[in-house]
């Protein structure tokens, strides 16, 4: 509209995310002080070429037909949810997923040889909450791991720890 002033986001995302640009389905925003609120985006455009730290910038418009707007300068917490897929989806921690020249991955745990091995997963979406929707590249049954993911190497042995007993409350002891 004419004379209407019209709020924008700007993001910037990983090559991981951006070369599955073609699956980005939505866009929602999410602003501190309207707790609870969750605002529509409309894409604006992605720009072709990484900056200096190899991000792509996403713009966005507030596309909601509310008064109070986020205005310049807020933090802004942006989801983009992907068109879906046929298949199962698996939901493992953020902390679980580390970028390799590939794209993502996850540590897969093998309890016959206790060893981790590297698996490439296809990210569905990346919740608020900390939790990650991985599309495919993982089987029933995988055991992920879940830290540490950084300091690990192909094949190495590890441990996983023992489950919190149920009368340790807090997991301190």
């Amino acid at each position: 509209m004419i004379g209407k002033a019209t709020s924008e986001v700007e993001i910037n995302i990983p090559s991981s995310e951006y070369i599955q640009r073609d699956q980005f389905d939505s866009y929602h925003c999410s602003v501190d002080i309207f707790p609870g609120k969750s605002f529509p985006l409309q894409l604006i455009g992605i720009t072709h070429k990484a900056n200096m730290n190899q991000l792509y910038t996403m713009r966005f418009r507030l596309s909601g037909e509310e008064k109070n707007l986020p205005g310049p300068g807020m933090s802004t917490m942006v989801t983009i949810l992907y068109k879906p897929e046929e298949g199962r989806r698996v939901s493992v921690p953020l902390s679980s997923v580390f970028e390799t020249n590939q794209g993502s991955s996850v540590w897969v745990y093998d309890g016959v040889t206790e060893t981790v091995r590297s698996h490439p997963v296809k990210i569905a979406q990346v919740l608020v909450s900390g939790i990650v929707v991985i599309s495919s590249g993982l089987e029933e049954g995988d055991v992920v791991i879940s830290a540490g993911v950084h300091s690990l190497k192909e094949g190495e042995k590890v441990r996983l720890l023992p489950a919190v007993s149920p009368t340790n409350v807090g997991g301190m002891l």
